[in-house]
């Protein structure tokens, strides 16, 4: 009979036996004890004998069966050898050999794939080849195991390794396998990426030294090549490389590779704008051609407008295998782009040799490398720079340029304006220079001019020349061959609106016999007006400096500012020794509510003055307080309420804005008694209108303005004020004048219970007076030691008092 195992549904199991059983067969299930998922054995078997035995009648007539079911049992087997974890292990009836090594963990790196043993009462039943099984798919030798049987993994005997385009590069265990194509076919066949015509085989040979042998997979005798163990068999790809194709990058539609044909120009590859990006710049693209053996990069540039316009352009560069087309932004920095070019461009010069690259730096809009053509000029560096930026120096650019082994360094001028100097003819490695218009133009030309000191010797000085005076950019400048005086004076920038443009000073300095420097002088002629001197085109020399002179009696516009109780009040510009009078006049003179004598006079000058001495007083009373706190003289006599007060003073004094009054006696000046003032250009008269107060600031209790009151005395509007505080010094009160004048009491002593006449004689008090009553300092006092203090207090103390009683604050 034959014996089926039941695994998979009834329908099955029917469709197998009508197909392999005869008339009479006898069924054994073979199933597994019950757990979890599976029914109970006793309702089961009862349920598929009759289930069975009514299919079998019904579908195979003429057929009896006998069925009869049993529990499936657990055997057990030795798996030893190169394994993960060798030993016995109880495994399914039902279990084959790689069931088995499955248990086991599988084999080591080191054991046998092709040579596993099916070992049974000591004598090897089978062996099962597993790349037959991992390879193909073939388990037609995955043997069953019975109770008892050993499976045995031998050690590796003979490997070969493949590498490189095959489609399983990896090492092999060779069993029956003699040559290299059988190899390859264990590693899956080359891809279609491999190289046939370069292959190796590496071999170890019998004196212990490696060997490289080529083989030729094209032909049969590379492929029939004998392979032994040791031998790594290496097949290389195709290269990366495409050949005949054209490479289209940048601002365009569809960047990428292109078929190249013989005859091929850059009108093949962009047809019309269309296939443009919006900012593509259609007026300078590169084509870069690869370079063959020996040669260097060459670089072509082309205006691709004018290819699109005519393709019989001679724009319209014909292309070569394995270019590369680079269509530039107009919006991003296109040096960056090209800096991978120009890198290489430089890697490949040598030396003594000038790199094909030119530089553009300063005021454009895109400065940096750009690989230079033969016949190139400055006018196609601008152009691939995109121009000049706004305030660029059109009328004067430098060429850095170097030659020589020494790579010496000559600057030669260009001017932008002419069509001579934008098309003088460039160099490798030359450096374009823009210079621009603002405070920073003068640093391109240091730097140049020190490199050409530094190259200077004995025997050749420095090409440098000097410019001073009226110019707008004084300073050192490179001397050109045949730079002449006015051509110097272009290179500063011309000169200003105040310099003397009839002459010019020119100065040289030559030294005599190697051994002193002799300086001369001579007056040159700017203008053809001076034809008794020499004209401006004098050509320098080294070290020669040209001064350009002021107009003679040239200043700047000067402006006086009226205001207050003046007929036209606002700024006026001065005429040359105008006096206050003479412009009180012009401006309509005061008006009749004018307060004369309070008159504020201020000027520039004298404010500049006061501003320094009240930081200097700062400065020295900053340094008192830190020399008290170093000492610790002072500390404790001095509150932390005075030390307070001590650095609000000292804040005060850097902050407040000064004046710079002027005490005039404007009303004597205005009847012709006093003397006239000359006027400044920035001056400023204030004219207050009259209030008929006085004034009586200080240690007061409440400070205040009173009506002028005739016989009142000092005394009396001190006590209209409250009265003195406990911290007012009595004995220095003193009075300001509308004028501006401080009078202090005849004599000292106290004021208190004098009047007017006893303190001031024949002075009296008048309207727009103020009193100033200080505050009193001890002797010992922090406010004693600082020296000059007082003085500089005393000013602030009156400015203010003197502009408060007039209205000017």
């Amino acid at each position: 009979h034959q014996m089926i195992a039941c695994a998979g549904s009834l329908w099955a199991t029917e469709n197998s036996i009508s197909k392999r059983c005869g008339s009479r067969v006898k069924i054994t299930f073979l199933l597994k004890n019950p757990v979890k998922g599976y029914f109970p054995l006793t309702p089961l078997n009862s349920y598929l004998k009759r289930s069975l035995n009514e299919r079998i009648a019904q579908q195979m007539i003429g057929v009896q069966a006998s069925i009869t079911m049993g529990k499936l049992r657990s055997i057990r087997v030795f798996i030893l050898g190169d394994v993960q974890q060798p030993g016995s292990y109880m495994v399914s009836a039902l279990s084959t050999m790689t069931n088995a090594l499955f248990v086991s963990g599988g084999i080591t790196k080191i054991g046998s794939l092709r040579n596993v043993q099916l070992k049974r009462r000591g004598e090897v039943v089978t062996t099962l080849d597993l790349y037959d099984l991992l390879l193909r798919g073939d388990t037609s030798q995955d043997t069953r195991v019975q109770p008892g049987d050993v499976i045995f993994v031998p050690t590796v005997q003979k490997m070969v390794g493949v590498s490189g385009a095959v489609y399983r590069p990896a090492l092999y265990e060779v069993k029956g396998e003699k040559s290299v194509q059988e190899l390859l076919q264990l590693a899956g066949g080359l891809l279609p990426t491999a190289y046939k015509l370069s292959s190796q085989i590496e071999r170890i040979g019998g004196n212990g030294k490696r060997s490289l042998q080529n083989i030729n997979l094209q032909k049969k005798l590379g492929l029939g090549q004998a392979v032994q163990a040791g031998d790594v068999i290496h097949v290389d790809a195709v290269l990366e490389r495409m050949e005949r194709v054209v490479h289209l990058k940048g601002e365009v539609q569809r960047p990428g590779a292109r078929q190249w044909s013989q005859g091929m120009r850059l009108s093949d590859l962009i047809e019309d704008e269309y296939n443009l990006l919006e900012a593509a710049d259609v007026q300078y693209c590169i084509v870069i051609h690869e370079p063959k053996m020996g040669e260097k990069t060459a670089v072509e540039s082309a205006n691709l407008a004018s290819v699109i316009r005519n393709t019989q352009s001679k724009e319209n560069i014909e292309l070569h295998p394995r270019d590369q087309i680079i269509i530039l932004p107009v919006h991003e920095d296109r040096a960056k782009i090209l800096d991978e070019v120009v890198d290489t461009i430089y890697s490949e010069s040598r030396f003594g040799e000038m790199a094909n690259v030119v530089k553009v730096t300063g005021h454009v809009r895109f400065e940096g490398g750009y690989p230079f053509e033969e016949g190139m000029d400055v006018k196609a560096l601008l152009s691939a720079s995109l121009g000049l930026l706004p305030g660029a120096d059109a009328n004067y650019a430098l060429i850095r340029r170097v030659s020589g082994i020494e790579r010496h360094i000559e600057v030669l001028p260009v001017s932008l304006k002419d069509e001579n100097g934008l098309q003088q003819r460039l160099k490798p490695e030359d450096e374009l220079i823009i210079l621009k218009h603002g405070e920073r133009r003068m640093e391109p030309v240091e730097i140049l001019v020190l490199e050409l000191k530094e190259q200077a010797t004995r025997e050749h000085n420095a090409p440098v020349v000097e410019v001073t005076g009226m110019v707008k950019f004084p300073g050192q400048y490179p001397l050109s061959p045949g730079m002449t005086v006015k051509e110097l004076l272009q290179a500063a920038g011309g000169m200003r609106e105040e310099a003397y443009s009839a002459s010019a000073e020119l100065i040289k300095r030559e030294v005599l016999d190697g051994g002193y420097r002799e300086t001369s002088h001579k007056v040159i002629a700017l203008s053809s007006k001076n034809s008794t001197l020499e004209s401006g085109s004098t050509e320098l020399h080294s070290f020669d400096l040209v001064h350009i002179r002021p107009i003679p009696l040239w200043q700047e516009s000067r402006v006086v500012t009226l205001e207050g109780e003046v007929t036209f009040p606002g700024s006026y510009v001065l005429s040359r020794s105008e006096t206050l009078t003479q412009l009180l006049e012009r401006a309509g003179g005061a008006t009749s509510e004018a307060f004369l004598e309070g008159a504020v006079f201020s000027r520039d000058a004298i404010r500049k003055r006061e501003k320094r001495q009240f930081l200097d007083a700062a400065d020295q009373m900053e340094r008192e307080l830190l020399s008290s706190a170093v000492s610790g003289a002072d500390e404790s006599k001095m509150e932390s309420g005075e030390l307070a007060a001590a650095k609000q003073l000292i804040q005060k004094l850097r902050d407040t804005e000064v004046l710079g009054r002027l005490s005039i006696p404007l009303q004597g000046i205005m009847q012709g008694v006093e003397a006239d003032v000359p006027l400044m250009g920035g001056d400023k008269l204030i004219l207050p209108r009259k209030t008929d107060t006085v004034t009586v600031v200080g240690e007061v209790f409440l400070p205040s303005s009173h009506m002028y009151r005739e016989g009142m005395n000092v005394d009396d509007y001190i006590q209209s004020s409250g009265g003195e505080t406990g911290k007012a010094d009595l004995d220095k009160v003193y009075v300001i004048k509308a004028n501006g004048i401080a009078i202090s009491p005849d004599g000292g002593g106290s004021l208190m219970g004098k009047t007017r006449e006893s303190w001031f004689g024949v002075q009296a008090l008048s309207s727009e007076d103020t009193i100033v009553v200080p505050l009193a300092v001890g002797e010992e006092s922090f406010w004693t030691k600082v020296s000059g203090i007082s003085e500089t207090l005393y000013q602030l103390s009156l400015t203010i008092a003197a502009l408060s009683s007039v209205g000017a604050l």
